[in-house]
């Protein structure tokens, strides 16, 4: 296994042995020995031998498909020839070898992944002639963002002939995209608070008679504050550390604490620079977390400031009988109307396109790592039910208007339409009771997200019931003003909402029909290709072909350069 080569034997000629140690020797490994010694013993000591082996090779004396095939399949030392540099890339066998070590390591059958999966990847995909097959691909991306990112860094590894949604999703326009939604959500937010803020001022300073209402809408704004700092705080813990799968971007991620100072939005400045600088540096995990950080904030300014705000000002306005006619809709509060609802549709439509596209996400849109295998398939695809839950909580405040508002104008109307009135509020506090209990079991019982979405079939019924009864005492002369007051002007986003929680319950029900599709046919309609044409298709193919080749170039100059760099210190080295 080891051999003395003794480079000048006449060096140690009339002197003896007194000159013999000066002498340079070079003590060479012979690899398959080393391998084969490891295979047999599989301990730190031969695993130092096979490196020393290696070490010992250069370009001009490869390692060969052949020398390859005693490690024996082994994934360890195949990685420690890869590591080298020394591979003989245009040996055949060399390309099975490595390519059975990554088929190896990424099964498609399995259910659990090797945790130093990502370690060993890193090394494989460098090499140009390394491929996923269709189902590994689909195995890596739910496994973790850290393969996303992988995958991405050397795209010659994807399968082609294929939609590949990652690769869209990283692309240059939807960057583009996302700091324009960046910069919307900002201008919305802020006409948001202008909007409040004039409101506030008009009811304070209209009349005596309209200041109260200013103490309400305050108490409000303050509520919602509170809860706003507090929902934002508690979700962002949910973010796990993309600095151990992707080095640091240089930027402070954003804090929920730049969110203390209620009028200015300062978190999602932080977001959008932190996005920015991100991808500047190309940090596609700490952009995709940025990203998410938005998406996040705006939906909670949606639900703890903006929705209850415009719940109380259209009550206000228009269940409030002893308002006077010039304190009724003013244009502050269109502007406010306004603001707000397209507060939450930016809100809903950023949150659904996060969840149903981006892959190894939670709940909330942050970035998963090494994500465990889940043991039932229907567990394994949650967006639809993560955007379920998420719209819900709109639902939730619907039903407490509805509440609030039917309970205090059954007080002060007496009988009149009372049938309508108990018929809203028991409906709407059952629907609230099950809304509570769902984000209790998600939130406390770490209950499955898909299963527990199934409540959503008692609230749909309960929503209709609602809109049943308003719809059957429309014509009622008795309840002609109770509709005029709550149901009507008043309600306007109400409907909004509730339209927008049955599309997703609609977009959950098809889900649940292609997963079952999935299970009897064993079809998977998501992940198909076969509906692209034939020139979208070679258009793929073409890109990824692209991708390998500059790769490829990349890989070559940079062992060129590190060749001359060897054979320097090597002269060096000799001529000392």
């Amino acid at each position: 296994m080891v051999q003395w080569v003794d480079e000048e034997a006449d060096h140690a000629s009339e002197d003896g042995a007194s000159n013999i140690d000066d002498a340079p020797q070079t003590f060479v490994v012979d690899l398959v020995s080393a391998l084969r010694g490891y295979r047999q013993n599989p301990n730190e000591v031969f695993g130092h031998l096979v490196a020393a082996a290696l070490a010992s090779r250069s370009a001009q004396d490869p390692v060969t498909g052949a020398e390859m095939r005693e490690a024996g399949g082994s994934v360890f030392l195949i990685r420690l020839m890869v590591d080298s540099g020394t591979l003989n890339t245009a040996d055949p066998a060399v390309h099975t070898c490595v390519q059975d070590a990554v088929d190896a390591l990424v099964p498609t059958k399995s259910k659990e992944l090797n945790p130093a999966l990502h370690e060993y990847l890193i090394s494989f995909f460098a090499l140009p002639f390394v491929r996923l097959s269709y189902d590994q691909y689909i195995r890596l991306k739910a496994s973790g963002a850290e393969y996303v990112s992988l995958m991405l860094e050397y795209p010659h590894v994807l399968p082609a002939g294929y939609f590949l949604s990652i690769t869209y999703l990283n692309c240059r326009a939807l960057w583009i995209v996302n700091l324009l939604f960046l910069f919307l959500n900002l201008v919305v937010t802020c006409i948001c608070v202008v909007a409040f803020i004039f409101v506030l001022g008009d009811w304070v300073t209209s009349s005596a008679e309209t200041q109260s209402y200013g103490f309400y809408t305050l108490v409000l704004f303050g509520c919602g504050y509170a809860l706003h700092l507090i929902a934002l705080t508690y979700f962002v813990r949910y973010r796990q550390r993309e600095d151990l799968y992707e080095a640091p971007a240089g930027v402070a991620a954003p804090s929920p604490f730049s969110a203390a100072l209620p009028v200015l939005p300062l978190f999602d400045v932080m977001c959008v620079v932190s996005y920015f600088s991100a991808l500047r540096k190309r940090k596609r995990i700490h952009a995709h977390n940025a990203l998410a950080c938005s998406r996040l904030g705006g939906l909670c300014y949606a639900m703890m400031y903006a929705v209850p705000q415009l719940f109380a000002q259209s009550y206000f306005n228009d269940a409030i009988t002893d308002l006077p006619d010039a304190a009724q809709h003013r244009s502050f509060f269109t502007l406010l109307r306004g603001a707000v609802t397209a507060q939450f549709c930016v809100a809903v439509l950023r949150c659904a396109f996060q969840l149903l596209s981006y892959p190894s996400i939670n709940g909330l849109g942050f970035a998963r790592f090494n994500v465990t295998y889940e043991r039932f398939a229907i567990d394994r695809h949650p967006a639809a039910a993560h955007l379920l839950h998420a719209v819900m909580f709109f639902v939730l405040e619907v039903n407490a208007y509805l509440v609030t508002a039917s309970t205090l104008q059954q007080s002060t109307s007496g009988d009149a339409c009372a049938s309508l009135s108990l018929l809203l509020i028991g409906a709407n506090a059952v629907s609230m009771i099950l809304i509570v209990v769902t984000y209790v079991a998600i939130a406390l019982a770490r209950v499955s997200v898909t299963r527990v979405s199934f409540t959503c079939v008692p609230i749909v019924l309960l929503q209709g019931v609602s809109l049943a009864a308003g719809l059957a005492h429309y014509r009622k002369e008795d309840c002609s003003v109770f509709q005029e007051r709550v149901l009507k002007d008043a309600f306007g986003f109400g409907y909004l909402c509730w339209g927008v929680y049955a599309g997703c319950v609609v977009l959950w029900l098809v889900w649940l029909c292609l997963w079952a599709a999935y299970r009897a046919c064993r079809v998977n309609l998501f992940h198909q290709a076969g509906w692209l044409s034939a020139s979208c298709r070679e258009r793929l193919a073409a890109r990824q072909r692209q991708g390998a080749a500059a790769l490829c170039a990349d890989i070559a100059a940079r062992t060129v350069s590190s060749n001359s760099s060897s054979s320097s210190s090597g002269t060096t080295t000799e001529s000392a």
